[in-house]
């Protein structure tokens, strides 16, 4: 049923916990996860590689997460109005829901 999900995060504690969560999924049949992390810089060209960067580590954490449950992982951080980007990922990729 949900065989491809887009999962997106703000790299916060709640995001943490629906990674937690996604192991509930493998139920219904999910088995890859389009981890996304949305970044809006409005006219400060140049600060998007920064804030990718810097989200790096948490991306990596709540990636290695998802692996552990046993799903298929890739990450995109896509620079852009969050929901149009968000929403565009999941079309793009194929996914059957956005979480």
């Amino acid at each position: 049923m949900f065989s491809k999900v887009l999962l997106a995060t703000d790299l916060s504690l709640a995001s943490d916990r629906v990674v937690e969560y996604m192991k509930t999924l493998r139920a219904v049949g999910c088995r890859e996860v389009v981890l996304t992390y949305a970044i809006y810089v409005k006219h400060l060209v140049g600060l998007s590689e920064a804030l990718k960067d810097e989200a790096k580590p948490k991306l990596d954490t709540q990636k290695a997460a998802l692996e552990a449950e046993g799903f298929e992982v890739s990450v995109e951080t896509p620079v852009g109005v969050p929901g149009v980007e968000i929403t565009r990922m999941a079309l793009d990729m194929g996914c059957k829901a956005i979480i």
